[in-house]
């Protein structure tokens, strides 16, 4: 099945187009709008955020974001906009789910 990513204002206009297909319809909903999903199989034990902010992976183990599956975690430090899938930002997930302020247990 294809992937499609829009920005905001382009799938503004797809949504309001009267004469979309059901096809282009069933695959809008696969377009992660927030910067976050509740859909990860994020182990947060397998990464550590460094006194700049910044993430580190400490095992290569694959996780899932949202219908992204298997990616590998970057070998490089994890900044903000740094590593993007499907409009989730790694970086912000981490923080979401692996935060300082509590574990946020994702759904899996």
């Amino acid at each position: 099945m294809k992937k499609l990513l829009f920005s905001l204002p382009a799938l503004a206009m797809l949504a309001s187009a009267s004469m979309m297909s059901t096809a282009a319809h069933a695959q809008l909903a696969f377009v992660q709008i927030s910067p976050v999903t509740d859909q990860s199989t994020i182990v947060c034990s397998n990464f550590v955020k460094e006194a700049d902010g910044t993430w580190k992976a400490v095992a290569p183990v694959p996780f899932s974001l949202g219908i992204i599956l298997k990616i590998i975690p970057p070998a490089r430090a994890i900044k903000s906009g740094g590593y993007i899938y499907n409009n989730v930002d790694l970086w912000t997930q981490l923080n979401y789910q692996c935060g300082a302020a509590g574990v946020v247990i994702a759904k899996y």
